[in-house]
């Protein structure tokens, strides 16, 4: 049997709009005509994951599942969570999405973190809301994880939107408030909805975690450079390769740019010879592992929301 080929595309949130370009053409921008509820009015809209041609894209006060092949969506209304920010205590939403070919249900997983600032702990809850294929049969339901041993505490957009590989969630964490522990990669099976911990590679202290040709990857700085690691095996410790160095020097100025230490790649160009997509703390960027060469990507900017998004052609 021949398997059928995938066309992937990337869909993005900028300014509140959601656009799609084609994956060698990522500064090519078209408008998506996509169902109101998305792109409401004063929410603040954001893409938390894709599997196939379904996106989860995240509002204030709502879940939305929209397929972007056939147009259907599904909603989910959702209480919003009061956030702190203040000297003694923060809080804040991380969330991931995933298919769970057990029960045949879309997840989100939804983690609120509390940390305590003064007496340096922290606390968790998990919310799972379940998108099934069959609208009717959709349910929500929430579950309570104490205590919750991890610390993910960087919310930038990189590092907190989690990455899928297989059907489980993805983020870096820590084991303590500060982050003065060495970091490693939680997982999240969307199955049996516990959570696990993956080993890294020796001295490795990852920055970002990713999915780079369906392995799992994790982004490690050091000095100049950033190197890329890949797990070819999943769950195979001896199975972590090194993939990339890139080099982060400026060489107009001989400073560091630093904001490249939140990087991770996200699929190779068809036609752009061997230059490698990559979602970056600065945009999306190209880079060319022949010449060790970052170019930014036209009409790209910090404040992007990004999935792939893949269906059959045929």
């Amino acid at each position: 049997m021949i398997a059928a080929i995938k066309r992937v595309d990337l869909v993005i949130v900028k300014a509140g709009k959601v656009y799609s370009a084609d994956l060698d053409s990522p500064s090519c921008l078209k408008l998506l005509i996509v169902p109101d509820v998305i792109e409401e009015k004063y929410s603040s809209l954001t893409i938390d994951g894709s599997y196939n041609d379904f996106i989860l894209f995240t509002t204030t006060c709502k879940l939305i599942l929209w397929s972007k092949f056939s147009g259907d969506y599904q909603v989910v209304s959702r209480a919003p969570e009061r956030i702190l920010q203040s000297s003694v205590a923060v809080s804040f939403l991380i969330s991931g999405f995933g298919y769970d070919p057990v029960s045949d249900d879309y997840k989100v997983a939804e983690i609120m973190c509390f940390y305590d600032k003064v007496d340096l702990r922290g606390q968790c809850t998990i919310k799972i809301f379940t998108f099934r294929r069959n609208r009717r049969t959709q349910r929500r339901y929430q579950r309570r994880i104490r205590p919750f041993p991890y610390y993910i505490y960087d919310r930038r957009y990189i590092t907190r939107q989690a990455v899928l590989v297989g059907s489980a969630l993805h983020w870096v964490a820590y084991r303590d408030c500060n982050g003065r522990t060495p970091p490693f990669v939680i997982a999240f099976d969307l199955t049996t909805e516990e959570f696990y911990e993956i080993e890294l590679p020796e001295k490795t202290r990852a920055t970002v975690v990713g999915a780079f040709e369906g392995c799992l990857t994790v982004t490690h700085p050091k000095d100049e450079v950033v190197d890329i690691w890949v797990m070819k095996e999943y769950m195979v410790m001896a199975s972590w390769t090194h993939q990339f160095r890139i080099s982060i020097l400026d060489k107009s100025n001989g400073s560091l740019i630093n904001p490249y230490h939140y990087m991770k790649p996200l699929a190779a160009s068809s036609r752009n010879g061997n230059k490698i997509l990559f979602q970056s703390g600065r945009g999306l960027l190209w880079y060319d592992p022949e010449n060790d060469k970052l170019d930014f990507v036209d009409n790209s900017c910090p404040q992007l929301s990004i999935a792939l998004c893949s269906w059959p052609t045929g």
